[in-house]
């Protein structure tokens, strides 16, 4: 058992909530039973887990053989948690390669800098089949925050990488590019329907930049008839998404 905050090892994994050590060591943290549960599951290269051992029966530990399973005083995992009342175990995870882009149903992130409406874009994104894409610019999405409102998305659904040309990355791999704005869009039920879309959201005050809104094939706008100026990014892109699953309740594929 660990009892010391100032463990080597401790230290060394609580430095993993700055995004620098991530881009470092190409790892991050994972809390909660839910979340650590589903990444086992999903065979995602999670290097420890760090526990105080009061959830023996807990699901995670059915699918954990194999794993080092490190026993820790309830202080020590205060020091590891990103929350006030942290519920464990926290495990490392190697964040994986990020994928190429492929010609199927995406929701695509473009400056989008709010970890909760990252996480929750792509928790709705496993919920509804859609890969995920990620420009230069956005929040870093495998900040412990933003898989913390994910709750597991991110092991349901690719994450891509799309560099600093997301529109170019995302037509050359086959998908028609609609972006998500406020006002002087088509509807969702226009799109094509036997062809990929991608979806482009942008940040919560600003929206998508104008270059990209005037580079998307379609721009798209969610219908608000009781008058509401806009909606939240997060819920926006959800909503356009199970809108399309609706409509196309099987993906397109290119």
């Amino acid at each position: 058992m660990i009892t010391s905050s100032q463990n080597p090892q401790i230290v060394a994994a609580a430095k993993l909530h700055r995004a620098r050590r991530r881009s470092e060591t190409r790892s991050t943290l994972l809390e909660g039973p839910h979340l650590v549960a589903e990444a086992l599951a999903s065979g995602a290269d999670v290097r420890v887990i760090y526990t105080t051992g009061a959830d023996p029966g807990a699901p995670w530990r059915e699918v954990v053989e194999g794993r080092e399973v490190v026993e820790v005083t309830p202080q020590v995992l205060n020091k590891l948690a990103g929350t006030e009342h942290p519920r464990g175990p926290i495990a490392v995870l190697r964040i994986p390669t990020a994928p190429s882009p492929t010609g199927r149903d995406t929701v695509a992130l473009v400056g989008l800098t709010d970890p909760g409406n990252a996480g929750t874009i792509i928790r709705s994104a496993g919920a509804f089949d859609f890969q995920v894409g990620v420009a230069t610019n956005t929040v870093d999405v495998w900040a412990p925050k933003v898989l913390r409102s994910g709750a597991g998305g991110h092991f349901r659904v690719p994450v891509m990488d799309l560099g600093d040309d997301p529109i170019a990355r995302l037509e050359r791999a086959g998908c028609r590019s609609a972006a998500l704005t406020v006002a002087e869009g088509v509807r969702i039920d226009t799109l094509p329907p036997d062809q990929p879309i991608a979806f482009l959201v942008g940040s919560e005050p600003q929206g998508l930049p104008a270059d990209a809104v005037v580079r998307c094939e379609f721009s798209v706008t969610l219908p608000m008839p009781g008058g509401a100026e806009s909606l939240n990014a997060a819920v926006a892109a959800s909503i356009a998404m199970y809108e399309r699953r609706r409509l196309v309740p099987r993906p397109a594929v290119r």
